[in-house]
């Protein structure tokens, strides 16, 4: 399978940046779930805003293009999933079709400011799926934006690899 990530916020890193630099807890989750897709042989795409084009570890780092959602779409991807961001979903459906699957990988609250969007139907609608990190986090998304219960997987965050080790089992 062909699978990206796009990652909206605008820093410059990779998934060899885990442990090197300060990076935000969904860009963590990001690369490691781009690393262990690519060491399970899916070919994998990271879209961000890194500076140089790149293969490290497997995966392809593509710096983001202004006209992202074309730049995904010729791609020709099984699989888009969209970190963080929901509002590009309309943008990046229309671009890639029926044919890339796409699914919003949140990690905030309904509360949070970042995901409001949900509440227009073409951003939504936009999805085909809901990756989401509790089920306090799901219902709190099917309540507030009427995203179906069949459209969610839960993908809980794990432990930061540095903390493995601090605690007893």
């Amino acid at each position: 399978m062909k699978i990206a990530l796009i990652d909206f916020v605008e820093w410059d890193y990779t998934v060899q940046s885990v442990g090197q630099m300060p990076l935000g807890g969904s860009q963590s989750a990001a690369c490691g779930l781009a690393r262990c897709l690519a060491e399970m042989g899916q070919e994998v795409f990271l879209i961000n805003h890194t500076k140089a084009a790149a293969n490290l570890a497997g995966v392809n780092h593509v710096p983001m293009a202004e006209h992202y959602a074309q730049q995904a779409s010729s791609l020709h991807l099984d699989a888009l999933i969209v970190i963080q961001r929901p509002a590009g979903g309309k943008y990046l459906k229309a671009a890639t079709g029926c044919a890339t699957r796409l699914v919003l990988w949140l990690h905030d609250s309904a509360e949070e400011a970042l995901v409001q969007p949900l509440r227009e139907p073409l951003v939504r609608d936009a999805y085909d799926g809901f990756a989401l990190v509790s089920d306090w986090q799901s219902r709190g998304h099917q309540v507030t934006f009427g995203v179906d219960r069949t459209r969610i997987a839960l993908m809980p965050k794990c432990v930061s690899p540095p903390f493995l080790r601090l605690f007893a089992d």
